[in-house]
């Protein structure tokens, strides 16, 4: 029998927000949010391959923000920064949703 697999660690925690307004820059979009330290945190997703772009992009885009998306694309071993557009408020919806397509350990918040 197979040993279960280990949790996924969590990179980075977010405060939970729920019940109040984000703040907001001047393009009406919310702040980045930050790690402790006050870098600025990045959504790390890790994809199968290239063409799984066009399976999150609708997801990404449900939640407009300012923190960096940066893509690891496994078949090629390659890493991508998403364009500008891509930008999220990495909120815990986000998170679930992300998590429910690609899985767990595929999704890490961390700065």
């Amino acid at each position: 029998q197979a040993p279960a697999p280990a949790p996924a660690k969590k990179a980075a925690s977010l405060p939970d927000n729920s019940g109040t307004a984000p703040d907001v820059t001047s393009a009406g979009l919310p702040e980045p949010e930050r790690a402790e330290d006050g870098r600025p945190l990045r959504l790390w997703l890790s994809l199968p391959d290239q063409s799984a772009i066009s399976y999150i992009r609708p997801v990404l885009a449900k939640y407009p923000g300012q923190n960096d998306v940066m893509l690891f694309i496994r078949n090629t071993r390659s890493t991508l920064k998403a364009a500008e557009s891509l930008r999220v408020h990495p909120g815990s919806e986000l998170l679930a949703a992300l998590t429910e397509v690609l899985g767990q350990k595929n999704v890490v918040l961390k700065a």
